[in-house]
């Protein structure tokens, strides 16, 4: 019995232990006691607590004896004729916990004490289980350090790089939102094993999916930040508008993350998986970049599907992020006699984009109509976390059906 307590120290887990009639210096080794008779709680609390609890009953405990035994022949109806008293005698379910407790199940309806108790499960899970999180970390990292060497020229501002520097953005945040995938297969096990919990009436709907959000919004923004290593080498350049940039990343990965989630809550985690890659390849698609909204076959629905595309907000915001206080382009040089203003004297047959960020991002907009040099920042913030509050939504109401529909199944049993 040391060996289990020391164990549970030492890995900081929780034992659950089923045992009958156990020896006194067994049963003084457990922290908390569920004693039950006839299916009833008799006793529910720390086992140091017996003692006080039958002398509250009037029941003192006697010299010398074991306190599980003695406890036994008190509930047993067999051995004690007013064990049916001691059962329903007020205060059994309400026994004091010591603080810090968290190993004894709370009714469904003490929500704060819920999410407090699920959000730490949920990060200890989250931290532990590296498929959710934690194993996308090298994929960015491995991606990011594949896009530099790509792009290794992107820093200086000319000309030639204008375009390529487009493309460096849009590679360096087109991969990890599709890493998502992991929380389709991840997320659709642990909705079944929460589902399962919901039914024992361990914690509240409420509960587990203002913890579970929570914790998965966290961990989401800080990986956020790792597509930002794919574009260091020109980031500096461009510092004073990252705080901007940030805040589109998190949106624009909140926005998979939450669709991802919406897809895990399907009956097949493989078909959710496969769900969700055409999702990412169709909002990739209406993002204006792979393909002109022109050229769209889906005529009716392009606009609306790309003001939803979280891809088209972000790409759109970042380019003007990059290039809107972007150093002067040294290869360009002001011409009055040109429509526009400038000219490049060394290049005839490549585009010349302009000089100054404004004048670049006019020229890209000839290119791809999400570019320009109007701010779009408000807009665009708007609509990513808008999207990505609408998949939030829909998750949510899936899984609360889902719920509801188990804890029918639950009465009806």
């Amino acid at each position: 019995m040391m060996f289990l307590v020391e164990l549970c120290n030492m890995q900081n887990v929780a034992i659950i232990c089923t045992i009958h009639q156990p020896p006194t210096r067994v049963f003084e080794a457990f922290d908390l006691a569920l004693i039950l008779s006839g299916g009833r709680t008799a006793f529910l609390g720390p086992a140091k607590g017996i003692a006080p609890h039958l002398a509250s009953l009037g029941k003192p405990l006697p010299p010398a004896t074991n306190p599980a035994d003695f406890m036994l022949d008190m509930v047993n109806p067999d051995f004690n004729p007013s064990a049916a008293e001691l059962i329903a005698s007020p205060g059994v379910s309400e026994v004091h916990i010591p603080a810090g407790t968290t190993t004894v199940p709370l009714p469904a309806w003490h929500l704060p004490r819920n999410l407090s108790l699920l959000f730490n499960r949920q990060f200890r899970i989250s931290v532990r289980d590296p498929w959710l999180y934690l194993s996308r970390l090298p994929m960015f990292l491995i991606w990011a350090v594949i896009v530099i060497l790509l792009f290794y020229d992107s820093g200086d501002f000319k000309q030639a790089i204008v375009m390529p520097r487009v493309y460096h953005i849009f590679m360096s945040f087109m991969i990890p939102p599709m890493c998502a995938v992991l929380v389709v297969l991840v997320g659709n096990v642990e909705m079944k094993l929460a589902l399962r919990e919901l039914k024992e009436g361990r914690y509240s709907v409420q509960s587990y999916l203002v913890s579970a959000s929570s914790v998965s919004a966290m961990f989401v923004s800080v990986l956020a930040l790792i597509p930002f290593v794919a574009i260091s080498n020109f980031l500096w350049q461009v510092a004073t508008h990252f705080p901007f940039m940030l805040l589109v990343s998190i949106a624009m990965m909140l926005s998979f993350e939450n669709m991802a989630l919406v897809r895990a809550t399907e009956a097949s985690s493989i078909g959710g998986a496969a769900n969700f890659v055409n999702d990412y390849l169709m909002w990739l698609l209406v993002s204006g970049v792979i393909v002109p909204y022109q050229s769209l076959l889906i005529v009716p629905f392009r606009y609306p599907l790309a003001s939803l595309s979280p891809y088209r907000w972000t790409l759109a915001l970042l380019v003007y992020e990059t290039y809107i206080d972007c150093p002067i382009h040294t290869d360009a040089v002001k011409c009055q006699d040109c429509e526009t203003g400038f000219t490049c004297p060394n290049r005839t047959n490549t585009p010349c984009y302009g000089i100054e960020g404004d004048q670049v991002l006019e020229g890209l907009s000839y290119f791809y109509d999400i570019f320009g040099p109007q701010s779009q920042f408000i807009t665009g913030i708007a609509a990513l976390y808008g999207v990505a509050l609408l998949f939030k939504t829909v998750e949510l109401i899936t899984w609360r059906q889902k719920a509801v529909e188990t804890l029918k199944l639950r009465d009806l049993n």
